[in-house]
Order: structure tokens, then C-alpha cells, then sequence
């Protein structure tokens, strides 16, 4: 059954925004700290966002807690390491969204729930 919590719009956004990051970075798009400063919040909330999902999905989905609590912590915890580094970990971090995706779309019917 469809989640009705999921919302395919903010898994695209956040990959989106992940890919692009490195690029604006490096090109100094912005000239400013502050939108990565916000992709960091945003990220961290999404991660909140993705363990509520897994915790929904139930079964061996539930494991996506796990990723989206790893996820967080370069968000939540590195400062200042290198664009380099930064672009391996917003490409793994969108990989990930991706993937989970896929698997925290649905969820189990609930007992009792209407057909």
C-alpha cells in the first residue's frame, strides 16, 4: 500500500540538490557558505524524515533507520574538509536517497484498514 507519508518530490529535490552542490562549490556559484549551510539543515531533517519512513515500512525495510542515521552524521558533525570530499559523500548521500526511494514508498496494509 502507498505511503501516505512519502513524497517523491523531496527524495528528487534532495538528490538533486546533492549532485548539484559539488558543481556550485566548485564554480562558486553562490559566493557564500549559507545555501550549503541549508542543504546541511535540510539534510539533517530529511534523514529524520527517512528513519519515519523506514519505521513505517516495517520489515526488512526498517534497516533504511540505520542508513539515514549514518547519513546524518557528515551533516551534522564534519566541518571543513575539502570540496573533494564534500562531492564523495553528496554522491554517496544521493545515491542513497535514491535507492531508498525505491524501497520506503510503500508499506505494509494496517490490520483493520479498509480495502
Amino acid at each position: 500500500m502507498p505511503s501516505l507519508l512519502f513524497n517523491p518530490g523531496a527524495f528528487a529535490f534532495t538528490a538533486g540538490a546533492l549532485l548539484l552542490a559539488p558543481i556550485a562549490a566548485e564554480l562558486n556559484v553562490f559566493r557564500s557558505y549559507t545555501p550549503f549551510l541549508l542543504l546541511r539543515f535540510w539534510m539533517i531533517g530529511f534523514c529524520v524524515y527517512g528513519i519515519v519512513l523506514a519505521q513505517r515500512a516495517r520489515g526488512l525495510r526498517i534497516a533504511w533507520r540505520v542508513i539515514y542515521s549514518l547519513l546524518a552524521i557528515p551533516f551534522a558533525f564534519v566541518w571543513k574538509i575539502p570540496v573533494e570530499q564534500w562531492a564523495l559523500i553528496d554522491v554517496v548521500s544521493a545515491t542513497l536517497v535514491g535507492m531508498s526511494a525505491i524501497f520506503l514508498r510503500t508499506e505494509p496494509r494496517r490490520p483493520g484498514a479498509a480495502a
